[in-house]
């Protein structure tokens, strides 16, 4: 299962914005197992990704993120509870897994410099 969660600056998620998961399972010698789920919204609880998955087999989880509500808004680093690589060892084992992308803000500074026409150098005050 993967659970999914913001944090930071939320406001620059839009509303009803939704993640994509995708979860590829693979074992040599055999064609891998690629699941994907759309629709995930962050907060509204833990997803199934992959249901009877192999035992020996490794998923790698990947997630897709929506747009923010403009550019002064961006995604940090996911963080992952756990890895978000599974080794599925124990059969019947259910797997839970968690990440938080946190949204910054992104700024810039704006300076503003008066400079006045013909004024001597010794009537500007500093």
């Amino acid at each position: 299962t993967v659970a999914k969660t913001v944090s930071g600056e939320v406001a620059g998620l839009p509303t009803g914005a939704t993640f994509s998961f995708t979860a590829q399972c693979t074992l040599t010698g055999f064609a891998p197992i690629v699941t994907t789920i759309n629709g995930v919204v962050a907060g509204s609880g833990a997803v199934i990704l992959v249901a009877d998955a192999p035992v020996g087999w490794t998923c790698t989880i990947s997630e897709t993120v929506p747009a923010l509500a403009d550019a002064s808004y961006a995604w940090g680093t996911p963080q992952w509870r756990q890895s978000s690589t599974v080794v599925v060892a124990t059969p019947g084992a259910t797997y839970a897994r968690s990440v938080n992308n946190p949204i910054t803000r992104v700024t810039g500074s704006l300076q503003i410099t008066k400079q006045l026409a013909d004024t001597p150098p010794e009537a500007m005050s500093t």
